[in-house]
């Protein structure tokens, strides 16, 4: 019916809609904060999508409570595809000396566009197999060990997060307090110290 093919593509419309327009905003916040928060929120949005059609395609029933499933994961999934994109290729450009920059890039692109066609092709032979349940929930693993290497692995190298980190930790340092107090502190009363020391020195001489 034409009714059903409209809807069939209503979640294919969200989902590039939602990714091609959520890139510019989250390429120019991970300028600003970093890499690292963005494509984590990213790839939790991808896990949130691909549960949710793996639970869907198992336990709802009726074609427009499945589309309305499918509608709310292309949101997701969009959103977590758009998030990770830019900034996915802006940690490979801050990790690269420009030197070698675009080798760097192309050699990324290469591996992220070559999924395309293998997954496609292994994501089909492991639904054959396992069901298309439990092949989206097989990639959900993936992806969440992708998730839990780039927490523990990932360094951030963007230069104005990681200068204002330094000054961060500096601020810090220098105005402890409590225990034994930072090295500001520390500091402060060893010229102190020595300053009284030179004033007691003074007052020898002068007396002598």
């Amino acid at each position: 019916r034409a009714s059903q093919k409209e809807e069939i593509a209503a979640p294919l419309v969200v989902f590039g809609v939602v990714r091609g327009f959520t890139q510019i905003f989250h390429g120019l916040l991970g300028d600003y904060i970093g890499r690292r928060k963005i494509i984590i929120a990213g790839f939790s949005s991808l896990m949130c999508a691909i549960i949710i059609m793996s639970v869907g395609g198992k336990y709802i029933i009726g074609f427009t409570n499945m589309m309305a499933c499918f509608v709310i994961m292309s949101i997701l999934m969009g959103l977590g595809i758009g998030t990770v994109y830019p900034n996915l290729m802006g940690a490979v450009s801050d990790h690269s000396d420009p030197s070698w920059r675009g080798s760097a890039l192309g050699t990324y692109r290469f591996w992220r566009d070559i999924g395309y066609g293998v997954g496609a092709l292994y994501a089909g032979a492991l639904a054959e197999k396992l069901g298309y349940a439990g092949a989206i929930g097989f990639f959900s693993i993936l992806i969440s060990i992708a998730l839990a290497a780039f927490i523990f692995l990932y360094e951030e190298k963007l230069a104005s997060v990681v200068d204002f980190t330094h000054k961060l930790e500096g601020s810090n340092d220098g105005n402890g307090d409590g225990g034994g107090g930072g090295d500001g502190d520390k500091r402060l009363s060893n010229s102190s110290d020595e300053e009284f020391e030179g004033k007691q020195m003074d007052t020898k001489r002068k007396r002598e």
